[in-house]
């Protein structure tokens, strides 16, 4: 190891060996370090070695530590494995799910010890272009996995227990919504909903809602802060609100769209200093809720659908994978208590939240089609 980063520094790397001075603090755990130190390096090189001895049928057989071999999966997984390098000392046993990768063999003849680190300082040349190429490869699909989706029913499913009622995934701008009656809106416990052009779901329905110039469509009336603050007061809200709650809110400019009520779910909690916060447990309670108060309203005019989004996955920087497995779940437990709701629709605003949901559905096995 020590030789190997020798080499490095000569080469003009920088190398960081195991055993460098400050890279592992007292009180850190070695596996969250490690995943820490992945995604901060643009390269890694792991030694496989034959100092420990496997008993194989009728004989041992020299391995790699087992530590290795979960290390070389952490930083394959987070940098490559055209970015992760694994040079063999003398002649351990090569792991089954290694088969076919190529390594950098020292530990035997001179010419070949010279022939690896000639192959050793040839990447080391490489890897910065290596590293930009990665790095522009995220890029593209970042975007592309938070690109708008287009407006359509992405997906249809039916819970096996009741083949009458679905769940569609829908894609595409609020604009674009058409004939839901409830659209549940992500929002914080003091329900204090984005201004108009913020790039949020609260601030694009504020400003549906909101009565406009007809020419310059700039809002005349904020519609949607005016039925928020008369629904806070008429059911006596006390602020903030716990977590999970839902506040009920009459639409005014969301009614051309087919949209009579938006519902405020309070799934996040805003800290001085600190921004807004996601709280996945209140999403069990929000997703019971609204289904609460759609009933409650059903029976005063006729309702049949509710659309969900994802909670909390914005200023509330929660995970989209997390966060759909919590909705659905919620669905799906929640959605046997409320015969009134006949369509249920997962909003998903990009193709990240879309693959989230139907990784979501296939999990708790609705039927698709």
């Amino acid at each position: 190891m020590h030789d190997i980063a020798g080499w490095l520094k000569d080469w003009d790397a920088e190398p960081l060996p195991w055993d460098k001075v400050g890279l592992f603090q007292p009180g850190d755990y070695i596996l969250e370090r490690l995943l820490d130190i992945s995604q901060n390096v643009d390269g890694a090189l792991m030694l496989f070695g034959d100092e420990d001895r496997e008993w194989y049928h009728e004989g041992a057989q020299p391995q790699p530590r087992d530590n290795v071999l979960i290390e070389y999966g952490i930083f394959a997984s987070q940098l490559g494995r055209d970015r992760t390098v694994v040079c063999r000392i003398g002649d351990p046993k090569n792991a089954s799910d290694l088969g076919g990768l190529i390594f950098l063999q020292f530990g035997g003849a001179r010419a070949k010890d010279d022939d690896a680190r000639s192959r050793l300082r040839d990447w080391v040349r490489k890897l910065p272009e290596l590293t930009i190429q990665a790095r522009d490869a995220d890029r593209a699909r970042r975007e592309k996995a938070n690109a708008p989706a287009v407006a359509s029913v992405d997906a249809i499913y039916r819970p096996p227990w009741d083949a009458t009622r679905e769940v569609r995934i829908q894609t595409g701008p609020l604009k674009d919504l058409r004939g839901i009656d409830v659209i549940v809106c992500s929002e914080n416990t003091d329900l204090q909903p984005a201004r108009f052009y913020d790039r949020s779901m609260s601030g694009m329905l504020r400003y549906l809602d909101a009565e406009k110039n007809r020419m310059s469509l700039r809002v005349k009336r904020d519609a949607y802060l005016e039925s928020l603050t008369a629904a806070i007061k008429s059911e006596d809200v006390e602020l903030p609100v716990l977590p999970g709650s839902v506040l009920p809110v009459p639409t005014s400019g969301l009614k051309a769209q087919g949209t009579k009520f938006v519902f405020q779910a309070a799934v996040v909690e805003g800290k001085v200093g600190q921004g807004y916060q996601g709280s996945e447990t209140a999403i069990d309670d929000a997703v019971r809720n609204s289904f609460a108060r759609f009933a409650e309203l059903s029976a005063l005019e006729p309702l049949e659908s509710i659309l969900f989004p994802m909670f909390g996955v914005g200023s509330g920087r929660l995970g989209e994978d997390a966060v759909a497995a919590e909705i659905v779940g919620a669905i799906d437990k929640h959605l046997r208590t409320t015969p009134q709701i006949k369509v249920v629709y997962l909003y998903a605003f990009v193709e990240l939240h879309r693959a989230a949901f139907r990784n979501a559905a296939e999990t708790v096995r609705w039927v698709k089609g």
